[in-house]
């Protein structure tokens, strides 16, 4: 039986934080700052039995300091129905907090998985590599917009290998070197420059990615499947962190929002749009990976033309349900190799 519940809303400077007692006492609320020192010495001051915090930016340090401290901590999803604010006429941070304790009392909280923080430091480097590739597809529009925009053709050989860079490099001068009618030339070699300190700190991501995929059995495991190659096996490792989570292949695809919305009432019952929750790069790899697969994988082409039945006007639906079924199979692959690692561990 919980005796004291500690509620806190984070915020970047300031955290409400309502401590609610089992024993029929007053709540009491506060405000502190948003730092570990002032968060320590209120769990401590406090002693409560349970924390229960809100998934965000700050909630995973949050989360490791209330761990350390020995105290059983809730991190809740707050994208559920319940925590529709349309018919209310007063909400701030304490309230906020204060619905946190109602909505756990009320057994409505949804309770978020916290991989470890060696977890959370891989995937932050794969979002970076994500970044780092967007910021170079910008840098490359601008480079070819310049062009367009001057009137000039560009090389009539492959885009982006180093034949057609060197032929571009030639109209890139100093801005000294520019007539008032020749500024693109200058923007053009500052492009450039930017486009060579992408590409090597793409470069470098990659090294440390591989090196870290080396010390993991599951990377090497999941690349095994045909199709599936490096960036896929990390994203699927780090995001889903522990297979045996997830009690059938449905719970895995509706964690990463490969399942289609439902909506019944009646006699009438829809199936609409997938949902989309989860880890958004996750389903654009598994999506991407679906569709260079239709080339070679007998597997997926089979899957692809059995769910678009002829109908052109089906093919991203077909495309999400291989995305959604190479998903189950990687699952299953895993989770089997996990199972097994298991029963060969010394008793």
């Amino acid at each position: 039986m919980l005796n004291k519940i500690l509620a806190l809303d984070l915020g970047k400077s300031k955290t409400a934080a309502r401590i609610h007692c089992t024993d029929g006492r007053a709540d009491t609320a506060s405000t502190i700052p948003t730092t570990p020192q002032a968060l320590h010495d209120l769990i401590v001051a406090c002693g409560p039995t349970l924390v229960i915090i809100e998934a965000c930016s700050i909630a995973w340090w949050v989360h490791d300091l209330v761990a350390a401290l020995d105290v059983k901590i809730l991190v809740t999803a707050n994208n559920g129905p319940g925590w529709k604010w349309r018919n209310t006429r007063n909400k701030s941070d304490r309230t906020d907090a204060a619905k946190l304790i109602k909505m756990y009392l009320s057994d409505q909280l949804e309770p978020v998985h916290v991989p470890g923080h060696e977890v959370r430091q891989w995937r932050g480097l794969i979002h970076q590599r994500h970044d780092l590739v967007a910021d170079r597809t910008c840098c490359r529009n601008r480079i070819t917009g310049l062009f367009t925009l001057q009137g000039v053709p560009l090389p009539d050989t492959t885009p982006w290998t180093k034949k057609w860079l060197d032929h571009v490099r030639t109209h890139a001068k100093p801005a000294k070197e520019c007539s008032a009618t020749e500024l693109w030339c200058f923007r053009l070699k500052q492009d450039l420059e930017h486009l060579d300190l992408i590409n090597t700190q793409i470069d470098h991501v990659e090294e440390v990615l591989a090196a870290l995929a080396e010390k993991q059995q599951v990377v090497k495991m999941l690349q095994q499947e045909p199709g599936v190659g490096p960036r896929l096996a990390e994203t699927l490792a780090a995001v889903i962190d522990n297979p045996l989570r997830f009690k059938s292949g449905k719970q895995v695809a509706c964690y990463v929002g490969l399942t289609p919305r439902h909506w019944s009432s009646g006699q009438t019952e829809r199936s609409g749009h997938i949902s989309k929750q989860g880890n958004s790069l996750l389903r654009t790899l598994l999506v991407e990976v679906s569709w260079l697969g239709l080339r070679r994988n007998e597997w997926m082409r089979n899957i692809y033309e059995g769910v678009k039945r002829g109908t052109p006007a089906r093919g991203k639906i077909a495309i999400v349900a291989v995305a959604r079924r190479l998903l189950v199979k990687l699952w299953a692959k895993w989770r089997d190799f996990e199972l097994g690692r298991q029963a060969a561990a010394p008793a």
